[in-house]
């Protein structure tokens, strides 16, 4: 807490969060340190208004770029639909801002504009490349999961091919429309190809298989180099 007190309280910042950590009660603390704060939102946590916005299939079923926000205080809970039904906590936004808009891709290649919400705005501008970069090293939770020293590596393992990604699109050419010449997965295939060389293990190391000659009771077991003649 020391850390947050010195970089947060001290500079008067907008704290952005995760849903995981975004509630009504971290939003009164950070107040009460002259910082606001903005993240998305669990409806189901304690003190969100989720019974006075729409939510479940009745959400679903709105149409893409609507918004709807109810306020309390210095609180302001959001609903925006892009493909699915975001919410937000903030205390440092206004509900709305006349001609805010967000650009979407649709399926045909087209773009739409649709309206958009002053914290949905600052929350992508400035948490999208944290967003990015859990999607991006996610780890597969297989049905014998691995120890947690394991996934710890496995995770700063990615974060750092996926640091190397970002570096390398700051000094390659990209191609029209800001698209990357190659993504993350042939960007992983060629960091391999770089690390393996041209190394080759030609013989296959390991003890040669064994078989059992002979019947009944008795038999014996000879190598199976020497049993094939």
């Amino acid at each position: 807490m020391f850390i947050i007190n010195f970089i947060y309280f001290v500079y008067n910042f907008v704290f952005f969060s995760f849903g995981v950590y975004t509630s009504a009660t971290l939003g009164h603390y950070l107040l009460q340190k002259d910082t606001y704060l903005c993240g998305t939102a669990r409806t189901n946590r304690k003190g969100y208004p989720a019974v006075h916005l729409p939510s479940g299939k009745a959400a679903n079923r709105l149409q893409r770029g609507t918004i709807d926000w109810r306020a309390c205080g210095d609180f302001v809970a959001t609903m925006w639909k892009d493909n699915k039904p975001l919410f937000y906590l903030s205390t440092a936004h206004s509900p709305e801002e006349d001609g805010l808009t967000t650009k979407r891709r649709k399926k045909d290649g087209s773009q739409e504009i649709l309206p958009n919400a002053p914290c949905v705005k600052d929350y992508g501008k400035y948490m999208g490349g944290v967003d990015r970069l859990d999607q991006n090293t996610r780890q597969n939770k297989g049905k014998k999961p691995m120890r947690w020293y394991r996934r710890v590596e496995v995770k700063l393992r990615e974060i750092a091919i996926y640091n190397a990604y970002v570096i390398e699109g700051t000094f390659i050419n990209h191609m029209p429309g800001g698209k990357r010449k190659r993504d993350m997965l042939a960007f992983k295939l060629g960091l391999l190809h770089q690390l393996i060389g041209g190394y080759r293990q030609d013989r296959r190391l390991g003890r040669s298989r064994s078989v059992i000659v002979g019947t009944g009771t008795l038999g014996w077991e000879r190598s199976l180099a020497s049993a094939v003649r």
